[in-house]
This record gives structure tokens, C-alpha cells and sequence, in this order.
């Protein structure tokens, strides 16, 4: 599906929600266009990307726009300006900016490319509209460390499939609930395995507090370990070493959002209020500075995948 980006009289309506706890949950609409940027990290050149962007349209059809070979990790927002530019003025309707989806290779999961700027007097790129990550290498995922700290097995490709669909269909018809996964009453801890993860509710959606805080040997999975856990939506913020005080403000917060959406195809929108909120230096949403969003439809599966795209 495409996720609904709110106009700017929508989003200004969207900024609080009852006493000012967070933005309110915009309303469902129909799916839309969207642009997709995938990014193709090169195994002998891991400080290069191969890349493709392209439009996808609601009835499941994804068109390429452009392509581009070895480019510098530093260098894709230069690199990258053009091509996005013209896929967003393709489909950007007044009021109504299109979503960009974001297909990373599992190393690069937490790639900020919602701060990415196009120019020195720009917003960054979620700020501007609603910007959620994918994983482009699912199917050739790392398996989960066999630790005496974070021993499981693997579920089998196919029961890890069932599993993401039957979580990502309860969240999207009966709400969620926000579970912070990598941090107790302000203390670093490490994420839990995928199997205990698998163990959670159908309604939870896992939120990082501290990622980018490498405390721990296995730290650097902590998203893949998600990914193998069944779920298709969770939240982090880059930790950037802020105290206990705004540590538990996150954790509260988080969980506001993440329940006060109703569906989780309202998330996306939220984040973007977010982070618009950020960029005009709302206080109220200081709280959310670094968000990001996994948002990864597996009825949507990207294009090379072996499966066909299908309309919603």
C-alpha cells in the first residue's frame, strides 16, 4: 500500500493529540502514488552504492525512473537530488506530498536518509513528507547469533513469512502498542533474540531508544534480529548520548504515538508530523529528534524479489 502524506493544513491540525501528548492520527485514505529509492550496497565496495529510483503506482505497478552505478555512500544526497526531485515533482499533488519509501540492504538500515538536505536553505527530506524504511535484502539476512546470551533458532523462510503477515495484519486492523526493547529505566540493555522477540504480542511494535549506542558484541544486528522476529513496522530514534530525563521522555512518548495511531498505516504520517514539527522548533516534539520508521508491507514485496507486486 502507499501511506497518506498530510497536507499542511492536515499536518497543523495533526501536531497534538489529547492534552498535547503527541500529533493525533490522521485518517485513513486510499492508496496513492509513491516513489521508491533503493539502494544496492556493493560487497567488494561497501562504501559504495549502486541505486534506482522509481514510482509506484496503487495498482501495485513500480515504473523506474533512474538508475546509477557506484556511488559513494557521503555522496548519494548530491547524487541523488536530481533524480528524486523529478520523481517527486511527478507525483507531489498541492498540499499533498508524496511518500518516498527506502530499500536499504540490512547494514544499512539505520542510513538517515529522512535528514538527507537537497540544498543549504531546505527542510530535510522528512520534513518535507513522509519518509519510512524497507529492507531490500530480506531474503539473504544473516542468520540469528547463537549465543549463550541470545541463543534461538531461525524459523524457517516461509513460517518467518506467515508471521509478518498475520503481525503486520493485526497492527493494521486493531492498533498497536509501542515496546522499547534495547533500554530499562535509562540503562542500555541488549535487544532480545528474534526468538524471544517472535514471543511478543501481535499488537507490538518494537522501538530502539539508544540505536547507534554500541554497548554490546551483537549491537550491530539489533534491526536484522527485528526483521527476523516477524515484524514489518518499528520505530527508532540515532542515539546521540542524551540523558535518562529525555531517555524516559522518549519511552513515553513513543508509546503515545504508536497506540494513539489506531492503525499503523497512520504512522508514517505521524513521523512526518514529527519531524515537520522539529524543523519549525515545536517544542513538543523535541522529544522525537533522529525518528525513523520501518514500515515494510510484506504484501508489497520490492521489485527483484521473485514475487509479484499486487495491488492492495
Amino acid at each position: 500500500m502507499a501511506w497518506p502524506a498530510a497536507s499542511h493544513a492536515e499536518t497543523g491540525r495533526a501536531r497534538r493529540g489529547p492534552g498535547g501528548a503527541g500529533p493525533a492520527a490522521p485518517p485513513a485514505r486510499a492508496p496513492r502514488l509513491f516513489v521508491l529509492l533503493e539502494l544496492e550496497q556493493l560487497g567488494w565496495e561497501p562504501g559504495r552504492c549502486d541505486w534506482h529510483v522509481s514510482v509506484g503506482r496503487p495498482t501495485g505497478e513500480v515504473v523506474r525512473l533512474r538508475d546509477g552505478e557506484r556511488t559513494p555512500l557521503e555522496e548519494l544526497p548530491a547524487v541523488l537530488a536530481a533524480p528524486l526531485t523529478e520523481a517527486f515533482r511527478q507525483c507531489d499533488e498541492p498540499g499533498r506530498p508524496v511518500d518516498l519509501q527506502v530499500a536499504l540492504p540490512h547494514l544499512l538500515l539505520g542510513l538517515d536518509v529522512d535528514a538527507w538536505r537537497f540544498g543549504p536553505d531546505e527542510a530535510p527530506l522528512g520534513a518535507q513528507r513522509p519518509v519510512v524504511v524497507r529492507c531490500a535484502d530480506r531474503e539473504q539476512l544473516p542468520e540469528p547469533a547463537d549465543t549463550a546470551a541470545h541463543a534461538g533458532k531461525p524459523l524457517p523462510a516461509d513460517e518467518e513469512r506467515h508471521e509478518r503477515e498475520d503481525r503486520w495484519r493485526w497492527i493494521h486492523a486493531h492498533g498497536a502498542q509501542a515496546e522499547v526493547v534495547d533500554c530499562e529505566d535509562g540503562l542500555r540493555v541488549p535487544v532480545p533474540a528474534a526468538e524471544s522477540l517472535r514471543g511478543l504480542p501481535h499488537k507490538t511494535v518494537p522501538v530502539l531508544c539508544r540505536y547507534g549506542d554500541h554497548r554490546f558484541e551483537d549491537d550491530p544486528v539489533a534491526l536484522v534480529r527485528i526483521v527476523h522476529g516477524g515484524y514489518g513496522v518499528a520505530l527508532w530514534r540515532r542515539w546521540r548520548g542524551q540523558s535518562e530525563a529525555v531517555c524516559g521522555e522518549f519511552h513515553r512518548r513513543a508509546g503515545d504515538t504508536v497506540a494513539g495511531a489506531g492503525g499503523a498505516d497512520r504512522l508514517p504520517a505521524l513521523v512526518h508530523a514529527l519531524r515537520a514539527g522539529l524543523r519549525e522548533g515545536r517544542p513538543e516534539t523535541y522529544w522525537a529528534h533522529g525518528i525513523a520508521l520501518f514500515y515494510d508491507d510484506p504484501g508489497r514485496p520490492l521489485p527483484g524479489t521473485g514475487d509479484l507486486l499486487e495491488a492492495p
